[in-house]
């Protein structure tokens, strides 16, 4: 029967089976699922570390964020941060672009906003109707604030400290991007993941098995 190309991605277990059977260990006697997840995420983390080095953009990520007027202020907000409300996505490596559109009017297209890519601090302009300008500074996305409730598009790399432990079952596919994005051609293709996690869980498996 000839063998039918897929784009499928290999399961958690592929890479542990793999790992156990390069450490001498088919059996699971000593390398246990329970012992190889934690080196699986950590190579998973790894994995992610080593495109966002390099400037490839493979993680993306999306989510839109209401800001709503603050009554003392008339203004929205002019931050989204870890401590903001509302808060800025935990998972947010890296904010790339951002768009906006008055919150009441859903079914208007989202305006993209521009950048301020500046040194210094961002233009002390005075609020408008729109946002206009964005600022990433010191793990915040910096607003100049509008007069009327805005819906923020938010793009973004995620990255790994904030999910530590991707993957938790055997049956887990292993790709790196639940939306399951593609980086260019020239970048890392995610295809290579399993031989990338197979490599590290190996090489940390047979540290441990010195001292078994």
């Amino acid at each position: 029967m000839p063998v039918v190309p897929t784009m499928a991605y290999a399961q958690t277990e592929d890479a542990l089976t793999l790992a156990r059977a390069l450490a001498n260990d088919t059996a699971g006697v000593v390398f246990t699922d329970g012992l190889l997840m934690p080196l699986l995420n950590s190579a998973h983390r790894g994995l992610q570390r080593e495109p966002a080095e390099n400037g490839v953009s493979v993680l993306v990520e999306q989510q839109d964020i209401e800001l709503d007027v603050n009554s003392s202020t008339g203004v929205t907000n002019t931050e989204l941060s870890d401590v903001s409300s509302p808060q800025f996505p935990t998972d947010c490596w890296m904010p790339y672009v951002l768009w906006e559109r008055v919150a009441a009017n859903a079914g208007d297209v989202f305006v993209p906003m521009e950048k301020f890519t500046s040194s210094r601090a961002m233009l002390n302009l005075q609020p408008s109707s729109f946002l206009q300008l964005w600022e990433w500074r010191e793990d915040k996305i910096n607003l100049i604030g509008a007069t009327q409730s805005i819906t923020v598009r938010v793009r973004y790399d995620w990255f790994a400290r904030h999910r530590a432990n991707r993957y938790r079952r055997t049956d887990q596919s292993l790709h790196t991007t639940g939306a399951d994005q593609r980086p260019p051609a020239k970048a890392l293709r995610l295809r290579s993941t399993h031989n990338l996690f197979v490599r590290k869980v190996y090489f940390s498996a047979a540290t441990i098995s010195v001292h078994v």
